[in-house]
């Protein structure tokens, strides 16, 4: 059997151990502001729970849609939820609780959101970093209750553009994040490369690990930073660090 799992693993890559720190103690998923999680932290440490850190998915802001309360896709800080996010961060971490954030592979116009300081949304589109519809346009992708583009993996400037959004988040402090989604690839989509996205569906949810993986290497975090991926194919355990079993589209 050992031999089976070493073959088994020379194709579809090995997964690296966990940061030591994720053994400390739980990482709890919280939202709702500065104040509702530091209450929150307060409250369990007051329990004895250890705790090796938080999940703030709502760093970038809230939304409301059909569906309920949904985050905002557009990954910049949210200054009314968490107006000294970096600070937040710092003392969490003074505490010995990590931070952990949220990003997926997608981008909602969010020109109506309050207090919007960006709206990567619109640079991307401008710049030509998302995937488009056959006629050459943005290709929009309901999500329940809104649209949103998928950012184009198979063009460069797309991955340093992204890539650099996301090590601003590393730079404040934060030590990890979950990359959600990158399954959802339309088999109609046009791709920056010209790969037929039929043959490139299956591979997105590979690239968008792997760019996360780039990301952490590059930022000289990589063996103390934990991101874990929702999608995946065959050799994504060689790039992502953990797997979130839950939420997977199987139709």
């Amino acid at each position: 059997l050992l031999n089976i799992v070493e073959t088994y693993t020379e194709y579809t890559g090995r997964m690296a151990p966990l940061p030591e720190w994720t053994q400390q103690g739980s990482i709890v998923r919280l939202y709702g502001g500065t104040d509702v999680v530091e209450a929150a932290v307060d409250e369990l440490e007051a329990a004895d729970c250890p705790l090796a850190g938080v999940w703030i998915e709502d760093w970038c802001g809230l939304r409301t849609t059909p569906f309920g309360k949904r985050i905002w896709w557009n990954w910049v800080g949210d200054e009314a939820l968490y107006p000294d996010w970096g600070g937040l961060i710092g003392s969490l971490k003074d505490r010995g609780v990590r931070v952990l954030a949220y990003f997926n592979p997608f981008l909602t116009d969010a020109s109506e959101k309050e207090n919007l300081t960006r709206n990567l949304f619109e640079e991307a589109e401008a710049e030509g970093y998302l995937v488009e519809n056959p006629e050459g346009g943005t290709l929009l992708v309901e999500n329940g209750g809104f649209y949103a583009g998928m950012i184009d993996l198979t063009n460069d400037a797309t991955r340093s553009w992204i890539k650099d959004i996301m090590k601003g988040q590393i730079s404040l402090g934060v030590s990890g994040w979950m990359a959600d989604f990158g399954e959802a690839l339309p088999y109609e989509a046009k791709l920056h490369s010209g790969v037929d996205s039929r043959e490139y569906h299956n591979r997105y949810p590979y690239e968008w690990a792997r760019l996360n993986r780039e990301v952490i290497q590059e930022a000289g975090v990589e063996y103390d930073f934990l991101f874990f991926s929702r999608s995946g194919n065959a050799k994504s355990p060689g790039a992502t660090r953990l797997f979130w079993i839950g939420d997977q589209l199987c139709s």
